[in-house]
């Protein structure tokens, strides 16, 4: 609801207007709507109020957290004074005045206007008239979702002529895109509503083929795992290759020196052959392994490592 009100927090009181904005596509009835906002009204969210022209409006109670530079009112201010249940005072004088209820003040003023003075009847006069505020595209797009809202079953109509349906998306969303895209446009600023009822059909048409056009998940190709496909990388040896030097310190930093001591030259040779990092710690495993196990037996002593060495 806070993305519908204008900059003052306030929205007019509609349950079918609140409907579809917020809730366009779901079944949601009025009823429940309205239920909806009685209880915000209880838990003291919203306030109801009636503004200067007799029409009910609903207040944002936490709206005074927003701050804005240049804030623009579509509808009457809300102030504490204006909230229906309350008694209604005169706003012109703000005293004197004072009624229980809006039907006693109807029918001792008759049709919801306060009685002037002559004084201030003619002060009226004076005064110069101002002219509304002109309407910008945020208006044009809440009167084309309010007529929506009150024209669900032509909207549904103008849906089912372009043959959009929910699989194309929501028709709430294409409104709104609808509106924006022709904000410029000087037929849609001089009758939106004329331009959106001859104009709307053919738009859900182009934006269904688009949606068409699209790929949908089932026939879209699985993605590969780069790292199922890709091969595992092994580090090289450094320049020059391993050195007896180097693969005697590594065993002995690894296994001890006792072990590495019992190391034959044919077996440390063989170390020095070996192609990367990993392949050298598999043969040193090996070696490690035969020695453990008491059967070094010199080159034949590494049938249980046989896949891991290099072949001649």
């Amino acid at each position: 609801m806070w993305n519908f009100c204008d900059d003052g927090g306030n929205h007019p009181a509609s349950c079918k207007t609140l409907k579809m904005e917020v809730f366009p596509g779901d079944d949601f009835s009025v009823d429940q709507i309205g239920q909806m906002i009685a209880e915000m009204v209880d838990n003291g969210l919203i306030v109801e109020y009636q503004g200067f022209d007799s029409k009910k409006y609903w207040h944002v109670t936490g709206w005074h957290h927003q701050k804005f530079e240049k804030p623009s009112f579509k509808y009457p201010k809300f102030d504490d004074q204006s909230t229906t249940g309350r008694r209604l005072v005169d706003p012109v004088k703000g005293k004197g005045k004072v009624y229980n209820n809006k039907k006693e003040k109807e029918t001792r003023e008759g049709a919801g206007f306060f009685e002037e003075e002559e004084g201030e009847k003619e002060e009226n006069k004076k005064a110069p008239q101002v002219a509304p505020p002109p309407h910008d595209e945020h208006d044009h797009l809440h009167t084309v979702r309010v007529w929506c809202a009150q024209h669900l079953d032509e909207l549904r109509k103008m849906a089912s002529r372009a043959g959009y349906n929910e699989q194309h998306g929501m028709v709430s969303d294409q409104v709104t895109l609808f509106c924006s895209h022709f904000a410029l446009d000087s037929d849609y600023q001089n009758a939106p509503l004329e331009f959106f009822r001859a104009k709307f059909t053919g738009w859900l048409t182009k934006a269904k083929q688009i949606a068409d056009a699209k790929p949908k998940r089932s026939d879209r190709q699985p993605r590969q795992s780069r790292k199922a496909d890709a091969a595992p990388k092994e580090t090289p040896p450094p320049p020059g290759g391993y050195t007896a030097e180097f693969v005697t310190a590594a065993f002995r930093s690894r296994y001890g020196a006792e072990l590495c001591e019992r190391l034959t030259n044919n077996q440390i040779t063989r170390l020095t052959q070996a192609t990367s990092t990993e392949h050298l710690s598999q043969w040193m495993e090996g070696y490690y392994n035969s020695m453990k196990n008491g059967k070094q037996q010199g080159r034949t002593g590494l049938v249980s490592i046989g896949s891991t060495l290099p072949t001649q």
